[in-house]
């Protein structure tokens, strides 16, 4: 498994997910989709929504289905759902997604500069970046980096 597969097949697959996740997570921002359960032991950050589980499914899910470089990576997901045992446990580059960046802002509608995120890695060395803001705009924006 090279670095630089696993770079192009997240900068050709994922985009597009990307934007449906912030597209998903834009429209169930309309409804009342918090949950509660989640408690990391600062109630300034602790938030789930039904959208950031919605949100990591679908991520999940097409990295498990685009392209099978993906499986081979270790998978670092902030909510527990999706089929993350399908993923290495013992690759040195790790896929990390956050759903919903900004999950309290989101929530409570106290501002539009929540995310969608996803990033590779090795142990010391950030390898790609992508991040889509669903609300930047009529059809929001990329922040991508390699």
């Amino acid at each position: 498994m090279h670095l630089p597969d696993i770079v192009n097949a997240l900068m050709t697959q994922m985009p597009p997910v990307l934007r449906w996740c912030g597209a998903v997570a834009r429209r169930l921002r309309q409804f009342n989709i918090a949950l509660g359960g989640k408690s990391s032991g600062s109630a300034l950050t602790d938030a789930l929504t039904l959208a950031d589980l919605t949100v990591q499914e679908i991520i999940v899910a097409a990295l498990r289905d685009t392209d099978p470089i993906f499986r081979r990576c270790r998978i670092e997901a902030e909510e527990e759902n999706g089929d993350l045992a399908l993923f290495s446990t013992d690759s040195p580059y790790t896929i990390a997604i956050d759903p919903i960046d900004g999950t309290k802002q989101y929530r409570d509608k106290t501002g539009n500069g929540y995310c969608c995120m996803l990033s590779m890695r090795s142990v010391d060395t950030l390898h790609y970046s992508l991040v889509y803001i669903p609300e930047a705009g009529p059809t929001g924006r990329w922040v991508q980096a390699v």
